[in-house]
């Protein structure tokens, strides 16, 4: 049986089909930012302010849309958690979390246990809405 490697298609649709309507800049303070195109993200050419921009507004390069909550949502009480002293060891190198965060170009972390928000953080432009 002869191999195939896979090739995703990479080009852009002239209109991403939606079953939703567009955002409004009115409604999503990232509506008008520039995008990347499904090429650039695919060819890994995205410099990292517009790969951010580009993820953070995905549905207008690839169908999306908004999932309501189901009846019973669970609520994610905070509880304050300082990760001051957090490390990770990589390849024997200690990183602490700030080093984690810039060097993996982390734009949102979460950190959950046991049902609880220990920690959370945005950056490059993100918020909880994005």
């Amino acid at each position: 049986m002869a191999s195939r490697s896979f090739r995703p298609d990479c080009s852009s649709p002239s209109r991403p089909s939606r079953s939703e309507p567009p955002r409004s800049a009115t409604d999503y303070r990232h509506a008008n930012e520039s995008v990347g195109s499904v090429e650039q993200i695919y060819g890994g050419q995205l410099v990292p302010d517009l790969a951010v921009s580009t993820f953070r507004n995905i549905d207008r390069l690839f169908p999306s849309r908004v999932i309501a909550a189901g009846g019973r949502p669970r609520p994610l009480p905070p509880i304050s958690q300082n990760l001051e002293g957090w490390v990770a060891t990589v390849n024997g190198e200690p990183y602490d979390l700030y080093d984690y965060l810039a060097l993996n170009n982390v734009t949102g972390l979460l950190v959950l246990h046991r049902g609880n928000v220990l920690y959370e953080t945005y950056q490059r432009g993100n918020a909880p809405d994005t």
